[in-house]
Formats: structure tokens, sequence, C-alpha cells
């Protein structure tokens, strides 16, 4: 649909492979497929490093220069982010090269850049990158994301004035409300001296502003309403435990965020599980085990329903009521990375990285067991929320 009907005019080969053979080296995906079935004229672009990956994760070149010429062969026309493989140093088939240079020729010539009177954008043009009316659909997004999984205790929507108890270090964390490719999440967590640069409210701010009358606590000992907020932290290549090149072998919360739960199911006060993030988790899971398939699966348990928790702020949208809640699938497609490597030679070190969760760990939850002044429950009721 983007080729034939959106009229792309340039495709980025993924890192993975299909069936066996890395999508940077697939001729038949990239030519046979893209251009001689779906008539594509554009260029091919790669995937930052995906060259280089051909020999360095997926194992089925050795050295640089096979890597190019068998990219080039299926259909790569550009390397990114630079010239690390298409270089000068290894020469390269001669029509190769001419296929792809005439392909991005043409694509200059098409978009005039080659024209004897093109200039580049006139330098100091203001230009307005979040535009008022941006934000607002950006809200809106944001908004329709939330996903309620399940109410069946009917604990929401909160009622302000209640003593709430927050749970887990996401509630306090700027981080946990940015994906991977935010700017303070891909390029900031290089430069932790400066601020984030952005206004982020952590969900505990978002709260005590949507609940002001609300008196919120750690110790979830006497409080009305127990919030559980567990989820993933975003990164890039093993920076986190979600984002583009961060897989895990498992469903389990990451960083031990499970004693976060047990902690909450203990306390005897009904518990709201906040997930943040859009990786499958086994999210719902305390002493008492996981929610009943049937409450996960069936199309009314989880009905649009208002819910201000989820939607802090809800109160100053046109209108004065709070954006619904989004039924949606609990869980998200699995992510995909190179799983073998060709030959006798282990993995790189570099691939290893990419299946190792970053080293930071959050705090670990206090345990403060059974909660005397409240009657104990067995199993408190529950509502699961999930941010995708």
């Amino acid at each position: 649909m983007a080729v034939r009907d959106g009229g792309a005019r340039s495709v980025m080969p993924a890192y993975n492979d299909i069936d066996g053979l890395p999508a940077h080296a697939h001729a038949r995906l990239l030519t046979e497929l893209l251009r001689e079935q779906w008539q594509f004229r554009g260029t091919v672009v790669s995937d930052y490093y995906g060259v280089s990956l051909l020999e360095e994760a997926h194992r089925v070149v050795q050295g640089e220069g096979d890597a190019a010429r068998l990219a080039l062969a299926a259909g790569v026309d550009v390397e990114l982010p630079a010239a690390r493989c298409f270089s000068p140093a290894d020469p390269l088939p001669e029509e190769l090269l001419d296929r792809a240079a005439l392909r991005v020729l043409a694509q200059k010539c098409e978009l005039g850049l080659l024209d004897p009177d093109w200039e580049p954008a006139t330098s100091g043009t203001h230009v307005q990158l979040n535009p008022p009316h941006m934000r607002e659909l950006a809200r809106v997004v944001a908004e329709e994301s939330v996903v309620l999984l399940a109410n069946d205790s009917g604990v929401l929507p909160l009622d302000d004035g209640l003593r709430i108890a927050l749970l887990g270090p996401l509630a306090h964390e700027q981080a946990a409300m940015l994906g991977c490719y935010t700017f303070p999440r891909h390029v900031g967590v290089h430069h932790p001296d400066l601020p984030i640069g952005v206004d982020v409210p952590t969900l505990a701010q978002a709260l005590h502003a949507e609940f002001p009358a609300a008196v919120f606590v750690e110790d979830p000992a006497g409080a009305d309403v127990c919030l559980a907020v567990v989820g993933d932290r975003s990164g890039l290549f093993g920076r986190g435990s979600s984002g583009e090149g961060c897989d895990a072998e498992d469903l389990r919360l990451p960083y031990g965020q499970a004693g976060v739960l047990d902690e909450a199911m203990a306390c005897g006060a009904p518990v709201v599980i906040v997930v943040l993030g859009a990786a499958p988790t086994r999210s719902a899971v305390g002493p008492a085990g996981p929610l009943p398939s049937s409450r996960r699966s069936s199309p009314a348990r989880r009905a649009a329903a208002r819910s201000r928790v989820s939607c802090p702020g809800g109160s100053s949208r046109p209108g004065g009521s709070p954006s619904p809640c989004r039924a949606a699938p609990a869980v998200s497609p699995p992510r995909t990375w190179p799983r073998h490597s060709v030959g006798t030679a282990s993995p790189a070190p570099w691939t290893r990285r990419l299946c190792i969760r970053s080293g930071t760990a959050f705090p670990t939850p206090r345990s403060t067991g059974a909660n005397r002044n409240v009657p104990h429950r067995s199993s408190p009721p529950r509502a699961t929320l999930r941010s995708v």
C-alpha cells in the first residue's frame, strides 16, 4: 500500500532475516518483489550499519567488501549512516555501482536537487516544530492509546480525596513516558549532564494535579487503593528493556518489578496495575496468579471505559469530559532480531549485547508483609491498565 498507493520513493530493509536470509541481502524481496512486481522506482537505503551486520551479526559473508557486493546485488543502493562497506578500498562490480548511482541521481533530478538554480532553504527561516494543533493531536493520540484490560470490581474511575498508595519507581521517572526514539532517550542518554529539554510530567506529578484532594503515600498500609506502576524503560540496543535492539527472552517484568506487584497484592486494598510500555509482559501477575484468561481475552471485559487515573488532565479537554480508554489486545507482536550465526564462529560480541537487558537496576521494593490494619483479602480487586 505504501509503495503502490502512497507513492513511497525510498525503502529501508529491516535488520532481521526472513527464512534465514537477511533482508539486506534478499534479492527476491528487494528486486523481484519490490521493483519487478510492485514497480518501485525509488531508492533502497540500508538501515544504520545494516550492510556491516551481514558480516558482524548474520555471518553470511567474510569482510566488508563481500557485504557490499551482496547488498548491492540484492538491491541496496545507499549505505547508511556512511560508506563503511561501499568503499573505494574494495573494488565493487561496476555494473552494480552504475545501477545504484543511476537510481540515486534520477531521484535527485526528480526532486530538482541538480537544477542550476536550486538553493537550500534560506538560513534563519523559523520552522515551528511544535505547533499547538500538533500538540493537541499528540495529546489525543496519547489518551486513546491507553487500554483498559479489566475493571471487574469497579475500582475505576477513582474518586478524588482517596488515600492512594503509589508504588513502583516508574511512577517517578520522566523516561517512563518516552519512547526509544525520542531525543532524550536516543541522544540525551549520552549527555547525562544536560537537562531533558522538554516538559514531561511524571505519572506521579500528573496524578497529584488530577486529584488535588487525594493523599499519596508510599506505604500501602491503610490505603484506600494501591496503584502499582510497572513496565519498560525505553532504550536502544541493550540500553533498555524495550526499544530497537532490546529483545527479551521471556515475558516477565524487567528489573525485578514483580516485587512491586507482590507488595501491592499483599496490602489488602484494591489494586490498579498501570503498565507503561509497549512490550508484551505478564503484567497481571501477583501472589494470587494471573487474571483468568477470560478476563484478558473477552472484548466485553476490555470495553472502553472512562478512567481519570489513566488519562490525567482529561477534564481540560473540550466538553470537560475525560477521554475514554481504548479496547485493544493485551500484547503486541514479538520483536525480531538475527537469531543464529552461520558457520562455526560464535556470535559477535556486539550481537550478544543486544540480547542482554540493561544492567541498570530498579530499587528493591520494601517487604511489608500482611497489613494488620486492613482485613486480609486473598485476592484483592484488581484493575489492569496497559499503555501502548
